[in-house]
């Protein structure tokens, strides 16, 4: 899984940024029904948290927004607040 960097935290906490030499002991597929279960979860979820509000794009810290443009996910699904989307 793709990790998710957080740019907003609660006061006082602290994020770190470990290699995956470090942070990964191994990789191993998951059991085909529970990855699909997982993914439809997770998609669940994501769709969820995106539906509470409009999300504008003015909102998104340039850096990622730029890399998540040029590699073509489209994830962000935002729009601008003039109206027109991101």
């Amino acid at each position: 899984m793709y990790y998710h960097w957080a740019y907003q935290r609660y006061p006082d906490t602290v994020a770190e940024y470990v290699k995956s030499e470090i942070a990964l002991f191994s990789i191993s597929p998951e059991e085909p029904l529970f990855a699909e279960k997982l993914k439809k979860n997770v998609l669940k979820k994501i769709k969820y948290v995106y539906d509470q509000r409009i999300l504008y794009c003015e909102e998104i810290a340039e850096t990622p927004y730029q890399e998540y443009k040029e590699f073509g996910h489209h994830i962000f699904n935002c729009v601008f607040r003039n109206g027109s989307a991101g």
